[in-house]
């Protein structure tokens, strides 16, 4: 029953998400994102997924909501991707930003992005509620930040990947290479 309600809400935002919005770009078997700069270094990240997904670049607009100044960069701001998938019949939000290098200043801007991705997840969410009558509606969320770490101290480290707890939002993040493939389903363990 609950992989049932949750293939039935993928579908559903399949139809109500506008189409500018879904990312269908699919490379090699994968679903890929990639960053708008040209100057980047950290060019893409590509995710192996099984069954029914849906994937989402608010990147493509200047502003996911137009009634906000345009002028206010802060305030428009946005994450790079949103998939939201199954995993053992429980449905899942992965959220990402690519960044080309790690410090603390993109850090932090990468997860302040990802907290306005959450935000739009969340009120995504309400509004679907609202229209389906649904009173509840459990999910979780993950975010991940992909990056080429190009510091020296980075050489020293045997591996990029790292688990913490953004403070503001309490979501489990992950900072992880760019320009690489993986599994979707191993950041929800």
């Amino acid at each position: 029953m609950i992989e049932k309600n949750g293939e039935k809400i993928i579908t559903d935002l399949h139809n109500i998400i506008s189409e500018e919005f879904k990312n269908a770009d699919y490379e090699d078997g994968c679903l890929r994102f990639f960053e708008e700069n040209d100057n980047a270094s950290g060019k893409f990240v590509k995710f192996k997924t099984k069954g029914k997904c849906i994937a989402l670049s608010l990147d493509k607009d200047d502003r996911v909501f137009p009634f906000f100044n345009q002028r206010e960069k802060e305030i428009n701001s946005k994450n790079d991707g949103i998939i939201i998938f199954l995993k053992d019949g429980k449905l899942c939000i992965f959220l990402l930003e690519i960044k080309s290098a790690l410090s603390t200043k993109t850090k932090e801007k990468a997860l302040s992005q990802l907290r306005k991705g959450k935000i739009f997840v969340e009120f995504l969410f309400g509004i679907y509620k609202d229209v389906e009558k649904i009173s509840e509606l459990k999910y979780e969320i993950r975010e991940g930040i992909f990056c080429i770490d190009e510091r020296k101290s980075a050489a020293k480290r045997t591996s990029v990947r790292k688990i913490d707890i953004d403070k503001i939002s309490n979501v489990k993040f992950f900072i992880e290479k760019a320009n690489n493939i993986y599994e979707l389903t191993r950041f929800f363990i």
